[in-house]
């Protein structure tokens, strides 16, 4: 029992630590997404 408890408890910590790494990846790119998926000649309204 005490090792389920151990692996859960490691699973969230790691989940919070990946969720966290991609959320400052995001934030720091530069660019929209969006516009980046849509192309280049992608008009401001399709956007």
């Amino acid at each position: 029992m005490r090792t389920i408890l151990k692996r859960l408890l490691q699973a969230v910590v790691v989940l919070l630590g990946v969720t966290l790494a991609v959320f400052v990846l995001l934030r720091i790119v530069p660019g929209d997404p969006i516009a980046t998926m849509m192309g280049e000649h992608a008009d401001k309204a399709v956007i």
